[in-house]
């Protein structure tokens, strides 16, 4: 009686091991594909606050009444995008820019109002963010903590080149 006993007890610690080693297999592609899984949302969040905020500034951009509605301006040296529109015979400023807190901000106000670089609204946490308008081109740079500097490009409709 004693062998059989022994064979149902190697018998049953082998199925024992084998159960062992497929868990551990199980726990070991679990923790590799949540590692991988969180670095690639971790890349796209970054890539997409980066892709956001520029898109955002286009949208401003292109929404506005006319061309001669879009400016930049250095204000209490920061570099700002403004864009004006009337509305009641009064004119009003949006203004994109970096405030002193590391946030691009935008405020909306009149445009007799005093601009207070930290009263608008955060939109996102930026290392930089500088604006040109040249004949007719707007260059914003930015840049996004974790991410690449970016530039963007666009030209103000109804603005002619000059060559």
């Amino acid at each position: 009686m004693k062998k059989t006993s022994d064979k149902n007890y190697i018998g049953g610690l082998t199925t024992l091991v084998i159960f062992a080693v497929f868990a551990a297999c199980v726990v070991m592609v679990l923790v590799t594909g949540a590692d991988i899984y969180k670095r690639v949302t971790d890349r796209d969040n970054e890539a997409c606050s980066e892709r956001i905020i520029s898109q955002y500034i286009s949208t401003r951009v292109r929404e506005a009444e006319s061309p001669d509605a879009v400016s930049v301006e250095e204000i209490d040296g920061k570099s700002v995008l403004r864009l004006r529109e009337r509305i009641n015979g009064r004119d009003y400023f949006f203004s994109i820019y970096l405030g002193s807190d590391g946030y691009i901000r935008e405020l909306y106000a009149p445009a007799d109002s005093k601009f207070y670089p930290d009263s608008g609204e955060k939109l996102i946490k930026a290392d930089s963010l500088s604006f040109d308008l040249e004949d007719g081109i707007l260059t914003a740079k930015l840049a996004v903590p974790g991410c690449e500097a970016e530039t963007v490009k666009l030209s103000i409709r109804g603005r002619e080149r000059v060559s």
